[in-house]
């Protein structure tokens, strides 16, 4: 068993902030879960967090995506790629 513990959005959705392997106690306010009931997180994708929730009642488990600012490395990233590209396309080009 584990302990989801979160932010209540609406009736039927809680955002999860953490969950708690280790005790079963509920006495926080937290929601008691089978672990095997909780699914992996996805991978992870450039500029995109996965949001857990949780329907309290029913103890369905789903992801949201939320769209996010890039972090430094991977604007890094995105520039040097597109600067690969451009310095590709100069050479091809003028062959």
């Amino acid at each position: 068993m584990a302990v989801v513990y979160g932010n209540l959005i609406e009736d039927n959705k809680l955002k999860v902030m953490s969950i708690a392997y280790l005790t079963n106690d509920t006495s926080n306010g937290g929601i008691q879960v089978d672990t095997e009931n909780i699914p992996e997180y996805p991978p992870p994708k450039v500029g995109i967090n996965h949001i857990m929730y949780i329907n309290p009642t029913t103890k369905d488990i789903w992801f949201e995506i939320e769209i996010r600012e890039l972090t430094p490395e991977e604007s890094q990233k995105m520039r040097l790629t597109l600067l690969e590209k451009a310095v590709e396309d100069l050479i091809l080009g003028g062959m």
